[in-house]
């Protein structure tokens, strides 16, 4: 991930992408990268007609990533599996829909994922 990207600002609200944003100068801090696939089985909850957002399940299965310290290097840390609850938005821009929020979703987001 990159905070300078135009890809994830444009697809993402003001305030998902500042979430995002501190997520990636956390690592920066720390000096690791986090590089690999991530698995997704998303789950889309029923929505109101009209409703100008809607709410996805899912979990999040980074197991398959890997962390590189700023030389390049391994570190040995792989990435991990969390259920987590994302709030799309309808939005009026070139990317119709864009993230709202990522939040902790509800543990049964991985039970029923069987990853």
């Amino acid at each position: 991930g990159d905070a300078r990207s135009a890809q994830l600002r444009r697809r993402s609200t003001p305030e998902a992408f500042a979430d995002f944003a501190r997520g990636l100068a956390a690592n920066a801090r720390e000096g690791v990268t986090l590089r690999g696939p991530v698995t997704l089985q998303p789950t889309l909850r029923p929505r109101a007609s009209g409703a100008l957002t809607v709410i996805v399940d899912d979990c999040l299965d980074g197991t398959a990533q890997r962390y590189f310290d700023r030389a390049g290097e391994p570190t040995g840390q792989a990435g991990d599996r969390r259920p987590i609850r994302v709030e799309l938005v309808d939005s009026p821009g070139p990317v119709r829909w864009v993230v709202g929020s990522l939040a902790d979703g509800p543990a049964t987001a991985c039970e029923r994922s069987g990853s």
